[in-house]
């Protein structure tokens, strides 16, 4: 007897079945690669996108390219920023007292601005050069340089008589050196700029009436300038009159008499009235006293809220605090 097949053993219910997951799977199929196809047909590029895509690979390689070059320029010239002065040539010496040479002079001789300005820096820091063994030490003057200049440095200031005649070696075109007689006059005492009034300060070239009223008045509202660079909080100031022309006829006292900022007996419409202290701080520091008492120091006055280092290292000078 045969044996018949396993599907005819199976009611007609479940071949339909069947025959339904079947038709199914075909259908989930067919759907399946017309959708893979239709996706490639969306997202395949033309050649045109692919050219255009090139062109702008192109274009950011060159800008990668040219922000390198531009690097490699600036780290250069960093490295040149302050660089051998054995390779300047000075030119058009004579004998001149350092302490009244102005930049433009330094330029003329051959050093740039920068160069300049630093020793003009570091001249005003040390309170002017006293010989040329201290002009030597600003680390802007090579060795080569200074053997240069050396034999014409003078400080008539420092000699007891301050009318210097001495004989100075000139070499004429010829070839011949010549005498001749160089006189040095005395130099004109200079102000505390604490006491400077706004004619003396308008001889300064660069300051007008309003700029000089604008100092006294910035002055006032501080107590007293400590420091060089306060001025340059004023406005109008510029760096040439702040580098150079200003210290040629002013100076600061190292210790100069300042008004204190009396921080417990006065009321916040008064503090803020300061160019350091703002009215939150103002307020901030009248509210404190009131409820915690007496401030004891600067590094309380840090905890402050709208108050911190910056504000109170700028103060320090003008509070006593018990």
């Amino acid at each position: 007897m045969k044996r018949r097949p396993i599907i005819w053993l199976w009611s007609r219910q479940e071949v339909y079945i069947l025959l339904t997951v079947c038709v199914i799977i075909l259908l989930i199929s067919y759907f399946s690669v017309l959708y893979k196809e239709s996706l490639s047909d969306q997202f395949s590029l033309s050649d045109a996108d692919v050219k255009e895509i090139t062109v702008l690979r192109d274009r950011l390689d060159s800008l990668v390219a040219v922000h390198k070059k531009k690097r490699e320029a600036t780290k250069f010239l960093q490295a040149r920023k302050f660089q051998k002065y054995s390779r300047i040539e000075v030119k058009d010496l004579y004998p001149f007292d350092p302490n009244d040479i102005r930049l433009d002079q330094w330029v003329r001789f051959g050093f740039s601005t920068k160069q300049a300005r630093v020793i003009l820096n570091y001249r005003e820091r040390i309170g002017g050069f006293k010989n040329a063994d201290q002009f030597s030490k600003c680390y802007v003057v090579e060795r080569e340089i200074f053997k240069q200049l050396a034999p014409f440095l003078r400080f008539p200031h420092i000699e007891k008589s301050r009318t210097l005649a001495g004989d100075t070696a000139v070499r004429s075109d010829t070839g011949q050196y010549n005498t001749q007689v160089t006189r040095f006059k005395k130099p004109k005492p200079k102000v505390d700029l604490n006491l400077a009034t706004g004619d003396q300060l308008k001889r300064i070239y660069g300051i007008g009436d309003k700029l000089a009223q604008r100092i006294l008045v910035y002055r006032e509202a501080l107590g007293g300038f400590v420091f060089a660079s306060q001025l340059a909080e004023v406005y109008g100031v510029s760096d040439t009159v702040l580098n150079a022309r200003i210290w040629e006829q002013f100076y600061l006292e190292s210790e100069p008499q300042i008004q204190i900022v009396d921080i417990y007996g006065t009321d916040a419409i008064v503090l803020e009235k300061h160019p350091y202290i703002s009215r939150r701080m103002a307020t901030a520091l009248i509210e404190f006293q009131k409820e915690f008492g007496r401030i004891k120091s600067t590094d309380q006055l840090m905890l402050l809220e709208y108050w911190n280092e910056v504000a109170v290292n700028k103060l320090r000078p003008y509070l006593n605090i018990d």
